[in-house]
């Protein structure tokens, strides 16, 4: 049976994304950032390998610790019940042990319920990009319904599925993970959302027309890497949203939207910010 090694090493604040970029391009299965005290940050890393010898290559010397990846799926998910993602708007794990009289309280209180697999792609709910995106998301639709929805790199599904039940028509996700996409496609069975989801990557990628409302949570190099080719999927006046943006690099990613000549909201939670990027009107940008 095959072996997942856990790890967790503190490195300084300013480095993070890079080295956790650096780990996720040499086969790590899960890598996220978790903030600490002062200038440092911890980096939680999982890696599905045959040895300990990959922890080696990559220049890793923190403590390794092995799991049973069948242990490893459902150890964190299995104890998920219902959380909430926004106001209104509640997750509750599909991995959950039972119905609850609590679950079904928690479920009862909440305008809206995503029901949701989280094992095996990234979107459970908890993590403060996903929630950033939610908001945008909603209040977006809320000043003007959108119409053409397009959820880049979209994991388990869950803002593509949220876009789906606030009511927008046409929804589009995809992600370069085939393993994310069967997870996503699978969740939106789960909530009775009819989303076309394809195995596709961001740098390849090829729209039919362009989308009312784009939404790309991803890190921060591909999203400076992107850019244009997110802008150009979004119609003159559309929004274009953003977050897996660290602060620290908040400076930089604002920069690059205002020298296209757009208008941007950011918000920031946890040492995570989002942008909400409105492209300005035909004759008025470069796209």
């Amino acid at each position: 049976m095959a072996t997942v090694y856990q790890s967790k090493l503190t490195v300084a604040l300013n480095v993070a994304d890079a080295i956790g970029d650096h780990f996720l391009e040499n086969g790590a299965y899960s890598v996220s950032i978790e903030p600490i005290a002062g200038d440092e940050t911890n980096i939680n890393l999982v890696v599905m390998a045959d040895s300990k010898k990959w922890f080696k290559s990559a220049g890793i010397a923190a403590p390794i610790s092995p799991v049973k990846a069948s242990e490893w799926k459902h150890t964190y998910h299995s104890g998920m019940d219902t959380i909430p993602l926004i106001d209104g708007v509640a997750i509750h794990s599909t991995l959950s042990p039972s119905e609850s009289d609590d679950a079904k309280k928690n479920d009862a209180d909440q305008n809206l319920v995503i029901r949701l697999d989280p094992r095996d792609a990234f979107g459970d709910g908890n993590h403060p990009t996903t929630r950033i995106c939610a908001g945008f998301i909603r209040s977006v639709h809320q000043e003007t319904p959108v119409t053409r929805f397009l959820d880049v790199g979209t994991g388990t599904g869950i803002l593509a599925i949220l876009a789906c039940k606030l009511g927008i028509l046409e929804v589009d996700a995809f992600d370069m993970d085939p393993q994310s996409v069967r997870k996503a496609q699978k969740n939106a069975r789960i909530n009775g959302c009819k989303i076309r989801i394809k195995a596709e990557n961001v740098m390849m990628f090829t729209p039919i027309g362009t989308y009312d409302l784009v939404v790309a949570n991803l890190q921060t190099v591909l999203i400076l890497e992107s850019i244009d080719r997110l802008m150009s999927w979004t119609r003159s006046n559309g929004t274009l949203i953003l977050s897996g943006v660290s602060t620290q690099w908040r400076a930089e990613v604002m920069e690059r939207m205002q020298e296209m000549g757009c208008l941007v909201t950011t918000v920031a939670e946890s040492d995570w910010c989002g942008f909400k990027v409105k492209k300005a009107t035909s004759g008025l940008s470069p796209f």
